[in-house]
């Protein structure tokens, strides 16, 4: 696969995505039917491999990015949410790889929130819960780079996926926003597309 994409830069509906008003669906409701509609613009406007659509966002758009994972999983073929949280894990359609990844002392949204979402997609794929390495070695890892105020990302493979959908996890400890570890780290848009290629 060349290294060729065709890359869409949405801004939400309203000021963000998330909220409960009730007009016309709801805010979440709103942004879900835009972001449909730009999806089918795009394959119909432009020479798009439909089989190889990935979303992936930060923070907000991290848990947006789970969201349409979950709602759309048979039009996309992978997702990875960056300091994100699972939304919604209910009804979700078809199945997409994975690769959350998260910083570990993210204090807006803290690593079991994105913990939460890695283990709804290895049920969801069939992994297993073995991971090559091992979570607790790359944990360790990226703690010793934090303590030592250094960058660092580390990622493991989880085991028995289903044929397709993999699920990788990626922990790093770059700082974010008020030092916190909480954002997009710089080696996340190469983890990213590394991933996608190997699908």
């Amino acid at each position: 696969m060349k290294d060729d994409a065709i890359l869409v830069y949405m801004k939400s509906v309203d000021a963000g995505w998330e909220g409960t008003d009730g007009e016309n669906g709801g805010i979440r409701e709103r942004n879900v039917a835009f972001f449909e509609k730009v999806l089918d613009l795009v394959e119909d406007e432009y020479c798009v491999d439909e089989r190889r659509v990935f979303v992936a966002g930060t923070s907000s758009g991290a848990h947006f990015t789970n969201i349409l994972a979950c709602r759309f999983g048979d039009r996309l073929l992978a997702a990875a949410p960056v300091a994100g949280y699972l939304p919604e894990q209910d009804n979700c359609v078809g199945q997409v790889a994975a690769l959350p990844i998260h910083g570990i002392d993210d204090d807006k949204v803290v690593l079991s929130s994105g913990e939460e979402a890695r283990d709804f997609y290895i049920e969801q794929n069939g992994c297993s819960s073995t991971a090559v390495p091992t979570v607790e070695s790359i944990h360790a890892q990226i703690r010793a780079s934090r303590d030592a105020a250094q960058t660092d990302v580390a990622c493991v493979d989880y085991q028995g996926c289903d044929q397709g959908v993999p699920v990788r996890w990626c922990e790093h400890s770059q700082g974010g926003y008020d030092n916190s570890t909480h954002g997009w780290p710089t080696a996340g848009g190469q983890l990213i597309w590394d991933f996608v290629k190997t699908l």
